[in-house]
């Protein structure tokens, strides 16, 4: 009896904990019975779940058109960036040639200045030949002349690659096969030179060696191509005007 007694006073206390539990629902809207202390959240439906991953994947798209978008964009600002460099160099290495150029002081030596008027593929390719005065080092451990000969052209080095700005200098004035120098690359891409010659009354084209003398202005036109991988060549276009010594101008009279 004693046991029986424990064992209903246990149901009772079990059962009134139960009925002061708060009741809710098991699983789902719809479901028949009640639950005590069991809480289970709600879950998304297939619809809200097909609306929350095209939401994704629209951000995505989006997220990865602008990402596109400015990486092209760095791309052009380097490309124009790199030909804008080699154009300044370009023009900065024939200036200083053309400022340099060596004036003999006995007037019975000619001075070395020659302009050819030259095309390359349809577009402008001139050739310029002048003496300048230069301390810069060319061969290593060579004996080399103050007084030094350079020669500016636009070739086609390798094939089926865009032209490039060449320079030969020669630090020996030296006569075959001791002649000839040293040829490098000033700029690469450059698909027109035209250069144009003062002779203090008009602008010409070429200026011949046969001349002995410096013309008075010198006028560069560079192109180079902006972009080798477009369809359609593009090019820009730069200029500098390079003015030689007053003095010269009384020799060349």
């Amino acid at each position: 009896m004693i046991q029986s007694r424990c064992m209903s006073f246990g149901v009772a206390v079990i059962h009134r904990r139960l009925v002061r539990a708060k009741p809710v629902e098991t699983i789902a809207r719809g479901d028949i019975g009640m639950g005590y202390g069991i809480v289970r959240g709600r879950g998304f439906t297939l619809v809200e779940a097909m609306v929350a991953v095209g939401l994704v994947g629209m951000i995505g798209v989006a997220a990865s058109g602008l990402m596109l978008q400015l990486s092209e964009a760095r791309g052009r600002a380097d490309r124009v960036s790199s030909y804008t460099a080699e154009a300044n160099y370009a023009l900065h290495a024939m200036g200083m040639a053309i400022r340099n150029c060596y004036r003999p002081q006995d007037e019975q030596v000619s001075v070395l200045f020659e302009g050819l008027d030259e095309t390359l593929d349809g577009r402008p390719a001139d050739r310029l030949r002048l003496q300048v005065v230069s301390h810069a080092v060319v061969r290593n451990g060579e004996p080399e002349s103050d007084v030094r000969e350079i020669e500016f052209s636009v070739d086609s080095v390798v094939r089926g690659e865009a032209p490039m700005l060449m320079r030969r200098i020669d630090p020996t004035l030296n006569e075959l096969p001791d002649g000839g120098g040293v040829v490098d690359r000033v700029a690469k891409g450059v698909v027109s030179l035209d250069i144009e010659y003062f002779n203090g009354v008009t602008w010409e084209p070429e200026w011949p060696v046969i001349l002995g003398a410096v013309p008075e202005a010198v006028r560069i036109k560079l192109g180079i191509m902006k972009d080798k991988d477009a369809e359609v060549m593009k090019v820009a276009s730069y200029s500098m005007l390079v003015r030689t010594a007053r003095f010269d101008s009384k020799r060349s009279e």
